[in-house]
């Protein structure tokens, strides 16, 4: 038990504010992702193999930044399949402005689907989705008609592991990406 007076006490609770010169500052890089060379080293590996990819891990452990550092010619880039036909648009505009289609296809998504498919057949193209997390049943049946005639790298919540199989039955291969030591 303390036995000086109250007001020592109280008082004695009180320290004075650090002045701020004297607290160290760190300041993040941003744009660039943590030390990921081997995740990348693999992930490119993979891309020019045409291996089907799935990133698995949580979120913002810089899965968005790797997969913003694949840059070749023949990728196209989406950031999800919601809703499918609208996605499967902006794709055929995306390889309009590039000269693979010669004109955007109007009609219905089975429609506008084979006429890509026609229209990419024989070619060696890859396709990037940020991530499948929140897919639908649609998007699903969208992504296994894709994955047909292009190489889908893509990343996934490392809480819905377990739909990998569901999504990306055949082969593909899943790499994890976790958390790093703050060494």
């Amino acid at each position: 038990l303390d036995s000086r007076p109250w007001i020592i006490r109280v008082i004695s609770k009180f320290k004075p504010p650090i002045p701020s010169f004297f607290i160290e500052k760190s300041v993040p890089i941003f744009g660039d992702t943590v030390d990921r060379t081997a995740e990348l080293v693999k992930l490119r590996a993979n891309v020019a193999a045409g291996i089907h990819t799935v990133l698995c891990g949580e979120r913002g452990v810089g899965v968005s930044h790797l997969l913003k550092k694949i840059d070749r010619e023949g990728i196209y880039r989406l950031d999800d399949l919601k809703p499918p036909k609208e996605k499967l648009m902006e794709l055929c505009v995306m390889m309009k402005k590039e000269g693979v289609l010669s004109e955007i296809p109007k009609g219905s998504t089975s429609g506008v689907l084979k006429f890509l498919i026609e229209a990419v057949k024989d070619k060696h193209y890859t396709l990037i989705i940020d991530s499948i997390s929140d897919i639908t049943a649609d998007g699903v049946s969208l992504l296994r008609k894709l994955k047909e005639h292009f190489t889908i790298i893509t990343a996934i919540d490392a809480k819905k592991r377990s739909k990998i199989k569901e999504i990306f039955f055949g082969i593909h291969e899943t790499i994890e990406i976790n958390n790093l030591n703050n060494d």
